[in-house]
C-alpha cells in the first residue's frame, strides 16, 4: 500500500501548481519508497488493515501471542489444534484471554496453548488503515516520512546511478539497514527516526 499520495509530496517539494512534469518520477518513487519503508519496519504487507488468518508455532503452556499485523481490530477466532485440523472443537474461548490492540499481544490468561508447530490459527482484522487515505488520518507522520524520503530521492534524481539508484525510467534499490545504525538502505537518517515508533520487538515464541 503506498503510504502517501502524489498531491501531498507535490506540496512537500513545493511544486508549482500547473507544473506535471516531476509527476512521473514522484509516482515511480512512492511504491518504491513505501514498500523500503514497509522492509525497513519488519512490516511487508502488514500496514494495510485488512482481514487476515496467520499460523504460528506455540510451546505447550504459551501464554502470550503476537500478531504480525498491529494494531488489531477485532479477533474473530482462535483455534489452537495439535493435529491442525482446526475443528470446531480447538477455538479458544474469547473469555479465555485478553487482547492488546496496540501492540497485537494476546495474552491467555485463563487458559495456555497447546504446544507444537504451526498449531495456532488466528483469523483477526488489523494494521494501520485500509487505504491510504485513511493513513495520512491515522498515522500521518508515517506518510511524512514517506514523503520526506521520495522528495529526497526526487531531488537527487540526477545522481542516483552513482548510488546503484536509477535516474527516470528504471527503479530504486532500497533494502533493509545494514551494520549503520539504521540509516542504511537509502532511508535517511531523519526518515529513520521518524520510523521508530512504528517498529515492535517481537516477544516470545511463534512471533516472526
Amino acid at each position: 500500500m503506498d503510504l502517501t499520495t502524489l498531491q501531498r509530496v507535490r506540496h512537500f517539494l513545493k511544486v508549482p501548481t500547473g507544473k506535471t512534469e516531476p509527476d512521473t518520477l514522484i509516482n515511480q518513487f512512492i511504491p518504491q519508497v513505501s514498500q523500503a519503508i514497509e522492509r525497513y519496519l519488519g512490516r511487508e504487507g502488514l500496514i494495510q488493515s485488512t482481514a487476515r488468518i496467520e499460523y504460528h508455532d506455540a510451546e505447550y503452556g504459551q501464554m502470550n501471542l503476537w500478531l504480525r499485523a498491529f494494531p488489531v481490530t477485532s479477533i474473530a477466532e482462535i483455534a489452537n489444534d495439535y493435529d491442525r485440523a482446526f475443528a470446531a472443537t480447538s477455538v479458544v474461548d474469547a473469555g479465555n484471554y485478553v487482547l492488546y490492540p496496540n501492540t497485537g499481544r494476546v495474552n491467555f490468561y485463563k487458559v495456555a496453548l497447546i504446544g507444537g508447530p504451526q498449531v495456532v490459527r488466528v483469523t483477526y482484522t488489523g494494521g494501520i488503515a485500509a487505504n491510504t487515505a485513511a493513513l495520512v488520518t491515522a498515522a500521518p507522520d508515517l506518510a511524512l516520512a514517506c514523503e520526506m524520503q521520495v522528495a529526497f530521492l526526487f531531488q537527487r534524481k540526477n545522481i542516483l546511478g552513482s548510488t546503484g539508484s536509477s535516474s527516470q525510467g528504471g527503479s530504486i534499490s532500497l533494502d533493509k539497514p545494514g551494520g549503520d545504525g539504521g540509516a542504511g538502505a537509502g532511508l535517511i537518517p531523519e526518515v529513520v527516526g521518524i520510523l521508530e515508533p512504528f517498529t515492535r520487538a517481537y516477544y516470545g515464541v511463534g512471533t516472526v
